[in-house]
């Protein structure tokens, strides 16, 4: 091992070293647990309005489409 990477005089520090370099790798990891989650959440949310969202536009073009057939209706029908 490295001689730098931690104390290597004595046994027990370097096993004391260790342990707190487990526990900061545990806390790391818990720490980007919940950011994942908290991602996956914000990335259901927003699939869910996008969702939400396509189906208003869709709607909205059909609105305009039957409103432009029924222009051309009239147009024809008057002229």
């Amino acid at each position: 091992m490295d001689s730098d990477a931690y104390p290597a005089s004595d046994s027990a520090l370097q096993l004391q070293y260790l342990q707190r370099q487990l526990a900061k790798l545990l806390a790391a990891h818990e720490q980007l647990r919940e950011q994942n989650k908290a991602m996956r959440l914000a990335e259901a949310q927003w699939q869910a309005e996008r969702a939400k969202l396509l189906q208003q536009n869709e709607m909205a073009r059909q609105k305009v489409n039957d409103m432009i057939q029924r222009l051309q209706t009239l147009e024809r029908n008057s002229g």
